[in-house]
């Protein structure tokens, strides 16, 4: 009994999913934004850039918080945005970036089988680069790679 060894092109296949090109540099210009956001907001507020968390949560539209410590304030969309832009924002970019995370939000809701008003996310600073989780309510889902919400941004 002959069996089929799989094919070169199967055996990759399932690597090659995992691997992002990005030749214009967005992922790495979004996660020193987010860093200069969360370093400004510590700078504003004389505490550390660990202090602060990002939340963004969609109900019946996109909502975010920062969180100081334990005060939350609400942030405005175009800051959000701005979080994300840096230097390149502009007012356009504010329904393409929300329209974006909007869509990640929905396909993770999809992909993990749970509403999406459940959801959220909360960016907060690694040692050197942003870190993004999911959570249902106040329970830990998973570590989500940012880049993965970076794919519906551009």
């Amino acid at each position: 009994m002959k069996t089929e060894k799989p094919s070169i092109r199967k055996k990759l296949q399932g690597y090659m999913e995992k691997i992002t090109v990005d030749p214009f540099g967005i992922e790495a210009q979004v996660n020193e934004n987010i860093t200069s956001f969360f370093e400004d907001q510590a700078a504003r507020t004389s505490t550390t850039r660990d202090d602060h968390f990002l939340v963004i949560k969609k109900q019946e539209q996109l909502k975010s918080w920062i969180v100081e410590k334990r005060k939350i304030f609400p942030l405005s969309v175009n800051v959000l945005v701005k979080c994300f832009a840096g230097n390149f924002y502009t007012p356009s970019l504010d329904a393409k970036m929300i329209t974006g995370i909007a869509g990640y939000i929905e396909s993770f809701a999809v992909q993990n089988d749970m509403p999406e008003d459940q959801l959220k996310f909360v960016i907060s600073m690694g040692r050197t680069t942003p870190l993004l989780h999911a959570f249902q309510g106040n329970i830990l889902i998973r570590r989500v790679a940012l880049q993965e919400l970076i794919k519906y941004l551009k």
